[in-house]
């Protein structure tokens, strides 16, 4: 996998520093779309939000709702049940044997790992951030709703 925690990924950079080219919105539309056909999840709506580092859709499947979350600057996408400002546990689905080559579906041990546990490549600008709004996982640091 790498390094997961890429300088950008988290929205925030310094003033001259590396910019991330974000994710087009029909790109992840796409990729959701591309999910619908590879799980037994139905699409029931996506959402851009202009606070957020991040795209969500929501998913059903008859018994429960899901989202997937795909970050704006990386290409890595990751699957929770809830929304909760800051508060997300991330889950993992099953793909029913297939594999999505679109995105790096990130698995819920490592989205739900703290951030202490990971190797980084973040800025000192994304440190302040992570020091301020003190996130409890990693992937709560990918997907954020930081302003």
């Amino acid at each position: 996998m790498g390094v997961l925690l890429k300088r950008g990924i988290t929205g925030f950079y310094e003033k001259n520093g590396l910019y991330l080219n974000e994710v087009d919105f029909r790109e992840f539309r796409r990729i959701c779309y591309l999910l619908q056909n590879v799980t037994d999840f139905k699409i029931k709506g996506t959402v851009s939000m202009e606070c957020a580092s991040y795209f969500s859709a929501e998913f059903y499947d008859g018994n429960r709702r899901i989202y997937f979350l795909l970050n704006k600057y990386c290409n890595v996408g990751g699957f929770t049940d809830n929304l909760i400002f800051g508060d997300k546990i991330f889950i993992d689905i099953d793909f029913n044997g297939n594999y999505l080559n679109e995105c790096e579906i990130v698995p819920a041990v490592v989205l739900n790992s703290a951030f202490s546990e990971t190797t980084h490549d973040l800025s000192k600008c994304e440190l302040e951030q992570i020091e301020y709004w003190k996130p409890f996982s990693v992937g709560n640091i990918i997907f954020n709703e930081w302003d």
